[in-house]
């Protein structure tokens, strides 16, 4: 994980929206609580498949969750969900109980036999960004995260071709039209990093 600048510690959720995984075994979480994203490294690598995964049914998966939790199924809602892409378990934002007494909490449901448990956010590897008041004079009071995920090598020259120019433009030369949005433009440095990061991604024909 160190590849993606996580640092392992415990992670509390103020609240949870949200989720989407990213490379590997990243999930990332919006805390909307906190005003925050998360990357948290779920450590789902235990039974990688080899294939797509077999459609499946739960039953009663506000009463396993109710169980789980040791809640009434009415105090029980789920926010979001995501797929783990090598394992095919499924993730569940979810939130127990309302106003003050209620709690974020992270569900991952196993694809095999469909048994419920709550991720333990103790001792995990992660990440955090605030998306309001960040440091520094030149800082915005508030902002928005757009995040893009792509593969690092494409496998159509034309349209991997395409992509790149297409974000290039839009980091570079579409910048232009921020401030008739209502958007501010990206900072230099920030299209500096991007410019960086573009630059690592590979078509087929350009290896």
């Amino acid at each position: 994980m160190s590849d993606y600048g996580l640092e392992r510690g415990a992670v509390e959720l103020q609240s949870i929206g949200p989720i989407a995984f990213g490379p590997g075994d990243v999930l990332f979480v919006g805390d909307n609580g906190a005003a925050s994203i998360l990357a948290i490294d779920v450590g789902d690598g235990g039974h990688p498949d080899s294939g797509p995964a077999d459609a499946f049914e739960l039953d009663d998966l506000d009463g396993k969750l109710a169980a789980l939790l040791n809640c009434r199924t009415d105090d029980v809602v789920i926010r979001d969900m995501a797929v783990h892409p090598g394992t095919h378990d499924v993730y569940l934002s979810v939130v127990r109980g309302t106003g003050d007494d209620a709690v974020a909490l992270i569900v991952r449901v196993d694809h095999r036999d469909g048994t419920v448990s709550d991720l333990d956010l103790t001792d995990v590897a992660s990440s955090r960004v605030s998306i309001t008041n960040a440091p520094g004079k030149d800082a915005y009071p508030i902002s928005a995260m757009t995040f893009i995920l792509i593969y690092q090598q494409q496998s159509d020259p034309t349209k991997g071709k395409k992509l790149i120019d297409f974000l290039k433009w839009a980091i570079h030369d579409g910048q232009a039209s921020a401030a008739k949005l209502d958007y501010a433009p990206l900072p230099k440095n920030v299209v500096a990093m991007l410019d960086k990061r573009l630059s690592t991604v590979k078509t087929v024909a350009s290896k």
